[in-house]
């Protein structure tokens, strides 16, 4: 893989924890 590539990848990563973070606050809350 390319270094961009790897970074897209951690990028998504990211994106899909941070959501699934917020998704549970929100149906916590």
């Amino acid at each position: 893989m390319t270094t961009v590539t790897k970074r897209l990848t951690v990028v998504a990563v990211l994106l899909i924890t941070a959501g699934a973070i917020l998704l549970s606050v929100g149906a916590l809350g």
